[in-house]
């Protein structure tokens, strides 16, 4: 009967636990400031605007961020990416490092494609749409598995080399490996 009792109560807290094992979560624009320390891009030559190239991103994360499920936010990210580009049409992939707050960190692996529409009166519109996997970490996250779902579009004004503005959304799930 005691053996009951126990078992009976011990699956009281372990039903609650399992059901949280996932964390789900949506972003959007979160005001981060986003720089390209380095970057090469290289003409291919085959025809015009064909490049590919090598680059690192680095954002510092924005007043918009909102904490994951252990309450942490993001401190910055640092992303180390190769593209294949036909006039910013192409393949795009690489590597990313998320610091949080507490200094653990979260690696992921993404790959997608940009999209490039230019508009009649010289303006441009470039979307990506891509995946990133989560593949381990440090601290917390060292068996951190998971994905995201991530939509950017970049407007750029005709005859601009810089963007005028960016809308992000994003989503996923990441669970621990025991």
């Amino acid at each position: 009967m005691r053996a009951l009792f126990i078992l009976t109560i011990s699956s009281v807290f372990v039903v609650p636990a399992a059901a949280q094992d996932r964390c789900k979560w949506t972003s959007g624009d979160t005001g981060s400031v986003s720089t390209y320390p380095q970057q090469l891009n290289i003409d291919v030559g085959d025809t015009p605007g064909h490049i590919i190239g090598v680059y690192e991103l680095h954002s510092v994360a924005g007043p918009n961020s909102k904490p994951n499920c252990e309450g942490l936010k993001d401190k910055e990210v640092s992303s180390y990416g190769t593209r294949d580009y036909r006039d910013r049409n192409g393949r795009a992939s690489g590597y990313i490092i998320e610091t949080l707050e507490n200094g653990d960190k979260i690696y992921q692996e993404f790959s997608g494609t940009t999209q490039t529409a230019i508009a009649a009166d010289g303006s441009k519109k470039t979307t990506y749409e891509g995946v990133a996997y989560y593949v381990g970490g440090t601290g917390r996250y060292q068996t951190v598995r998971g994905y995201e779902r991530d939509h950017l579009i970049v407007d750029w004004p005709a005859g601009e080399s810089k963007p005028s503005g960016t809308h992000s959304t994003a989503e996923g799930e990441y669970w621990f490996e025991k």
